[in-house]
C-alpha cells in the first residue's frame, strides 16, 4: 500500500519572489509532503523551480500557452514522477473593465501510481448567497465552469486507477445540481476530500478523490507568515 501526503496552497500574485518562494518550501517541508498543488503559481515559477532544485525537489511547470502556468505541482522525489501536463478547461470570459480572462489550465501528475490534478475553477458561475452558493453568475462564468467540469470528467473516465482532484472550486460540496463538485464528485463515482470548514470564502478549498483511502482528516490552516485569503489543505491518502 502507498501512502501520500497531499496539499494544496494559493499562492496568491504579487510578493516579491524568492523570500515568497521560501515560504512555499518551508511549508512544504513542514508538513512533510510528497506532492502540493499549487494555484496562482506564476508570479514564483522561476525562483521556487530554482530553490526546490537545491532541495532536490522539483516544480513541475508547463509553459504552452497563456493560462498554462498558473497551477504547478511541487514534487519531493523527481523518480517517482511518470508524467506530467497541463490541459485546456473550459473558455475564458470578459473581465470587468474590459479585456479576456483565460481560464487556469489544470496541471496533471502521474506520481507514485496515481494521477494527482491540481484545480483552479473558473470564478463567480456559482454566486455566494445567504442561502449558500447558487448557479446565477454571468452567463460566460457559468459556460467556462460548465467546461471546467466536463473536461475533469472526462479526464477521470479517460483513466483507471486512484486519482484526486484538489484546489479551488469557486464553489463548495454543498452545492447540488449540474457542474457542481457534488456532480462531478458523482460522474467519477468519488468521494470528497474536505475539511468541513471555510477556506477563506467558504468551503471553497478541498479534494475529490477516487480509488484512495483518506487516511488523516483534512486540515485546512494559514500557514504563519504567508499572505493570501486561502487556507492552505493538507492530507495524507493510501491506495
Amino acid at each position: 500500500m502507498t501512502e501520500i501526503r497531499v496539499g494544496a496552497l494559493n499562492a496568491q500574485y504579487g510578493h516579491k519572489q524568492a523570500p515568497h518562494a521560501a515560504k512555499i518550501i518551508r511549508i512544504f517541508e513542514a508538513e512533510n509532503l510528497d506532492i502540493l498543488l499549487i494555484t496562482e503559481s506564476r508570479d514564483y515559477n522561476n525562483e521556487l523551480a530554482a530553490q526546490a532544485r537545491k532541495k532536490g525537489y522539483r516544480l513541475l511547470v508547463h509553459r504552452e500557452g497563456h493560462g498554462s502556468d498558473q497551477c504547478t505541482a511541487l514534487v519531493r522525489d523527481p523518480e517517482k514522477v511518470g508524467r506530467s501536463f497541463t490541459f485546456k478547461a473550459g473558455r475564458g470570459w470578459f473581465r470587468r473593465g474590459g479585456g479576456t480572462m483565460a481560464p487556469m489550465q489544470p496541471i496533471a501528475v502521474r506520481y507514485d501510481g496515481a494521477w494527482f490534478v491540481g484545480v483552479h475553477a473558473p470564478v463567480q458561475a456559482w454566486v455566494a448567497t445567504r442561502r449558500g452558493r447558487r448557479w446565477i453568475g454571468p452567463i460566460l462564468r457559468r459556460v467556462a465552469y460548465r467546461g471546467f467540469m466536463r473536461r475533469l470528467r472526462a479526464f477521470a473516465r479517460r483513466r483507471q486507477g486512484p486519482l484526486l482532484f484538489i484546489g479551488d472550486w469557486n464553489a463548495t460540496p454543498d452545492e447540488r445540481g449540474m457542474y457542481s463538485p457534488n456532480w462531478l464528485r458523482e460522474q467519477i463515482d468519488g468521494e470528497f476530500a474536505r475539511p468541513n470548514e471555510t477556506t477563506g470564502h467558504g468551503e471553497i478549498d478541498f479534494g475529490i478523490k477516487r480509488g484512495m483511502k483518506l487516511k488523516t482528516p483534512v486540515k485546512a490552516y494559514f500557514p504563519t507568515n504567508f499572505p493570501g485569503d486561502h487556507k492552505f489543505i493538507v492530507f495524507t491518502v493510501s491506495y
